[in-house]
């Protein structure tokens, strides 16, 4: 979807505006961390206020009444920008998900009215107090110790960092900090070069097969024809299915891209260390065919255009492994370079972002009350 940037501007209006004028959302507005995220949506607004120029700044307006509410005398960097608008909107939507996650109140609803009579936030980001020792080494969430914080409380971390991991998988959230638009071009790139390949590593097999030479000898002059189906051909079979496998695997991203399975972690990302082993099969099939006899591809004189390559009754096969074998060497090399290209425009890890997101799970988990377990993941 192309990036509207008055739409995510009266987004920001819109929603920095229902919060401040709902009453239910008037005292968390002097917490810290709610604080830093309006900051920043008013920053962003500037910014986007001098990208579409208007001439009329809502940002001034939100901002007199932001430091009326929060007492603070916040000033808006107007030195902000972005080069990636996908971060951008990341970042505006942000704002959401925390007041949902925190105070489990819907913007949109709260914009609404649906949520008018809310007279005080169900939950806040404040600094809890602590509760007295239980002695238990550790602790559910609504139970920690006295004197330990949630980053230092080994369950505590281990449960977000799952959360954040869980969510990651389900493409709740982007791991990365930016989304390279060359990455799935390359993905389909890779996917077509191992889809050929997989298919010239049957047509291979089916070929060596027809021509009954999976176990022939290849010599300078001729070719010696054992008459059977031999474990080159299964193996040419076997590398087929497993590279096929591997293509779908690649491309699955791009399939899944207008449906709930779809996952901008795995469309912008790619994970080189699972193509090792596509690697291997295919080192190994290539050596175990030039040893056992796939040698005729390099010797002229057993070429399936000549004479001596053997009886014209299976030239067809010897054909189809000759042509199948070429297809493969091309295909699999045009995927290796796209591979390595990949490689190297994989996006960095947005250590900020995660950081962030650990502390707000660490301190939604120390509000949650005694015996209610696992905070919900973010919807």
């Amino acid at each position: 979807m192309a990036f509207d940037s008055k739409k995510e501007q009266k987004k920001v209006v819109t929603n920095l505006t229902t919060i401040f004028n709902a009453p239910s959302m008037k005292a968390a507005l002097t917490q810290p961390n709610l604080q830093s995220i309006i900051e920043k949506q008013l920053n962003i607004l500037a910014y986007l206020e001098n990208y579409n120029k208007n001439k009329i700044l809502k940002s001034d307006t939100l901002l007199k009444k932001y430091n009326e509410l929060s007492t603070k005398s916040f000033v808006i960097d107007k030195n902000i920008g972005y080069t990636d608008n996908d971060v951008l909107v990341d970042d505006i939507n942000y704002l959401a998900v925390y007041i949902r996650n925190i105070y489990k109140v819907d913007l949109e609803a709260l914009a609404a009215g649906k949520e008018a009579k809310i007279s005080t936030p169900t939950v806040t980001d404040a600094t809890p107090p602590t509760p007295a020792a239980t002695g238990f080494p550790f602790m559910m969430p609504g139970m920690m110790g006295a004197g330990m914080s949630p980053e230092n409380n080994p369950m505590y971390t281990a449960m977000a960092n799952a959360r954040i991991q869980a969510d990651a998988a389900q493409g709740k959230v982007y791991l990365y900090k930016t989304k390279p638009k060359l990455m799935p071009i390359l993905k389909g790139i890779i996917g077509i070069g191992l889809f050929i390949c997989a298919l010239a590593s049957i047509f291979v097999g089916i070929g060596m097969a027809v021509s009954n030479g999976s176990s022939y000898i290849a010599t300078a002059t001729n070719v010696e024809w054992s008459n059977s189906l031999g474990m080159e051909s299964i193996m040419y079979f076997i590398f087929g299915a497993a590279v096929l496998f591997s293509a779908y695997s690649i491309t699955s991203p791009l399939l899944y891209k207008n449906t709930k399975r779809f996952n901008e972690n795995r469309l912008y990302r790619f994970q080189w260390q699972s193509f090792i082993m596509t690697i291997i099969l295919f080192m190994f099939i290539v050596i175990f065919g030039l040893v056992n006899g796939d040698r005729y591809i390099f010797l002229p004189s057993c070429a399936p255009w000549n004479d001596a390559a053997g009886p014209a009754s299976e030239k067809f096969g010897l054909w189809v492994a000759y042509i199948g074998y070429i297809a493969l060497l091309a295909s699999f090399g045009i995927a290796i370079i796209g591979v390595i290209v990949a490689s190297t425009n994989n996006p960095k890890v947005d250590s900020e972002r995660l950081n962030a997101l650990m502390r707000q799970y660490l301190d939604e988990m120390t509000k949650a009350p005694p015996g209610a377990g696992a905070v919900p993941p973010v919807q």
